[in-house]
């Protein structure tokens, strides 16, 4: 049977800084399926499936902590946690700053505590996925500091990031100065 190559570079096993920083994101990506469940039940479809897409995603990045998952996580939390304050703030306005008190329904006082809890954790997910994405990489180039792809001016692999080759040699390639 031929199986299809896995893209994505996973470390063999994780480190403590790494380990240290997982009960952080794990309470995040929960705390963001206990919202969507709530955004669910007060009927609120869009926010309910970007909470629970990021809960999925979240739980992608949780189970293995490679750099694609770790970058989108913090990706997607960045975008979240924006989307989710500029929500709040329009709700803010809405209301005219009153958001919780007892002339409010008690599906309004969730709602709007659901509003303030989002952007928390998604800012939560942002910042240790993006710290937790930093660990790896480092961790992935070793002692050294060598880059993990071959670009330009990358270490032995010359300008160009192909080996060397230049025009120069006969080889092709080439960084433009061929002279």
């Amino acid at each position: 049977m031929l199986v299809p190559a896995n893209p994505v570079i996973i470390l063999p096993s994780y480190s403590d800084s790494v380990m240290k920083l997982r009960p952080f994101l794990v309470m995040a990506i929960m705390g963001k399926a206990v919202v969507a469940v709530v955004r669910l039940y007060l009927m609120d479809f869009f926010g309910f499936l970007n909470d629970i897409l990021f809960s999925v995603v979240g739980m992608f990045a949780i189970r293995e902590a490679n750099l694609a998952n770790l970058l989108f996580i913090c990706f997607f939390a960045t975008f979240s946690c924006a989307i989710e304050t500029l929500t709040l703030v329009v709700r803010c306005v809405q209301v005219k700053g009153v958001l919780f008190g007892s002339g409010l329904k008690l599906e309004e006082m969730i709602f709007n505590g659901v509003l303030i809890a989002n952007p928390i954790l998604s800012l939560q997910a942002c910042i240790v996925s993006w710290v937790m994405f930093k660990v790896v990489r480092r961790e992935m180039q070793g002692d050294g500091g060598a880059p993990l792809m071959a670009g330009a001016g990358a270490g032995d692999e010359g300008f160009n990031g192909y080996g060397g080759a230049t025009l120069e040699d006969g080889r092709g390639g080439g960084n433009g100065d061929n002279g």
